[in-house]
Parts: C-alpha cells; structure tokens; sequence
C-alpha cells in the first residue's frame, strides 16, 4: 500500500503553475511532533484539486491531506544522478475546528 495521511498548517501559500489540464500547486505542510518539534513536509498537487488548493488556502490554513509517495530520479547539471521523493495529493481536507473536519473540503 502507498498512503499517506499528514494534518498541519500551511507553513507559505500556495504556489500555483500552469492551468487546467496542468495545473500544479506545490506547499509546505508543518506537521507537529508529539516533542513539541516540526516536520516540514513538501506536498504536490495537480489539476483541479492544485486550482483549488491555490484558490482556497493560504499561509497558516489548516488541512487534512491524503494522497501516494511517488520516487523519481533524473541527471543533474553535474551529472550525476538524483533522486526525489514527492507527496502527492489527492485529497485535501481544512481542519480549522476539529467538528468540521471533512465538512468543507477543498477538493472538488
């Protein structure tokens, strides 16, 4: 199985690139640890849901988001190979006020 499900804040807006069809949005997600430390984790989304997100969201906007780990490599200037690791969504969820979860979702 390849999920993930993280919830926190966004930590800049959204950067929106392309439309339609290519659309792409890439944003950061600060995830909370239990220690009272951060994860700051990189999250893409595509189509629709990357306009969306773009449209709806801002810096500090809370979600809920769930989606797949994608793993690409490519050849950098220097040659040498490089490999990336993406969070893909395919779900967005706000989660200002923890009753209204999955209420007013982003997705559309």
């Amino acid at each position: 199985m390849n999920k993930f499900e993280i919830k926190g804040n966004l930590v800049r807006d959204p950067v929106l690139k392309g439309k339609d069809e290519k659309a792409c949005v890439f944003f950061t997600v600060a995830v909370n640890r239990a220690s009272g430390s951060a994860d700051f984790i990189g999250v893409k989304a595509f189509r629709k849901l990357a306009e969306s997100v773009a449209k709806k969201l801002k810096k500090g906007s809370c979600v809920e988001v769930e989606g797949h780990i994608s793993t690409s490599s490519f050849q950098g200037k220097d040659g040498e190979m490089k490999y990336t690791t993406d969070l893909i969504a395919e779900r967005i969820r706000r989660a200002e006020i923890e009753a209204s979860v999955g209420s007013d979702e982003v997705e559309e």
